[in-house]
């Protein structure tokens, strides 16, 4: 898997945006969301564009922009159907959390709609906490996360990537890589899923103890590990 920054008219792009338009279209209809926000607020130095990509292929991504000096709006999130629940939305997510503390945001906001339950769930498994609409969507729920504070998604610390340093031409379209920990989606007997964050070279908790579940406010047994890989 690469991590990489790119801009919303290249090439890698092209498979999330087709891909999102067409599921904002079965899901909410013709609503002009895709053509809300200009390419170039994906740019730096102020925001970022970064896909998640297997062999080359597209499989995940997402965009940072500036909402206001201290705030950064995350959009533009999306998965490919086939390649859903391996952890690869949390990998952007990561990897958008990190630049927009690098372009010294301390807030991170977002909305997501009515039809779209799993990205709720995400947020909040992330502890982004739901806040009043702010966009143009009255049936939006809306989220913000607070920057800065030395503790990433679940509590931990945030792990560290390696990303363009902002006003970087994104054409040079860096690699970015996991330099601290590795991830490990892991499937609960509850039948949720959760990402565990471990030391490099670590392993993850074995299948069998129990790991807390944020949705179910309670500890579980694991029945289901695999390592994402960096």
């Amino acid at each position: 898997m690469e991590l990489r920054q790119v801009r919303l008219v290249d090439p890698e792009a092209g498979p999330l945006l087709r891909g999102l338009t067409a599921e904002y279209l079965r899901r909410y209809g013709d609503d002009g969301e895709m053509s809300s926000v200009g390419a170039r607020d994906f740019e730096p130095p102020d925001g970022v564009f970064v896909v998640l990509l297997d062999d080359g292929v597209t499989v995940a991504g997402g965009g940072l922009r500036r909402l206001s000096p201290d705030c950064g709006e995350v959009k533009r999130m999306w998965t490919a159907p086939e390649r859903r629940r391996r952890g690869h939305a949390s990998v952007v997510l990561d990897a958008l959390e990190e630049a927009a503390t690098e372009r010294g945001y301390s807030r991170l906001r977002l909305e997501t709609g009515p039809a779209q339950p799993e990205t709720r769930a995400l947020y909040e498994a992330r502890r982004y906490r739901e806040i009043p609409v702010y966009g143009n969507y009255e049936q939006a729920t809306a989220y913000e996360l607070l920057l800065g504070t030395g503790q990433g998604p679940r509590g931990r610390a945030s792990a560290r990537l390696r990303l363009p340093t902002p006003g970087r031409s994104p054409n040079e379209g860096a690699a970015m890589t996991d330099e601290i920990d590795d991830r490990y989606v892991v499937r609960l007997v509850c039948g949720h899923e959760t990402l565990e964050v471990v030391p490099r070279g670590a392993s993850s908790t074995p299948v069998g103890e129990p790991l807390r579940c944020r949705e179910c406010d309670r500890r579980q047994p694991i029945v289901e590990s695999f390592r994402v890989e960096p």
